[in-house]
């Protein structure tokens, strides 16, 4: 069964989600969801400290391969996920 979990509560007007794999270097993005059968997979990203509702920054996108900073750690992801990881943008501030 294919589903997209997601979480949009509290947003009064969402942006549109995208795959992880078209944000560009140096975006601000939040982890909306993720497409397809997801458990197993929500597991693994937690235990790198990604989860529905994380800030990310993209450090690197380089070919399929895209670097994200969580916080203080840089994480590789590749292609299997970028592309099924869902993301909007986040305003930061000082940024226009």
């Amino acid at each position: 069964m294919n589903s997209i979990r997601q979480a949009h509560a509290g947003r009064a007007h969402p942006a549109p989600d995208y795959v992880l794999g078209l944000a560009t270097r140096g975006a601000h993005v939040r982890v909306t969801g993720i497409r397809g059968d997801a458990a197993a997979l929500e597991k693994r990203l937690a235990a790198m400290g990604i989860r529905i509702g994380s800030e990310l920054e993209i450090i690197q996108h380089e070919g399929s391969t895209v670097v994200v900073r969580v916080g203080e750690t840089r994480i590789a992801i590749g292609v299997a996920l970028v592309h099924r990881l869902l993301v909007t943008p986040v305003a930061v501030a000082g940024r226009s």
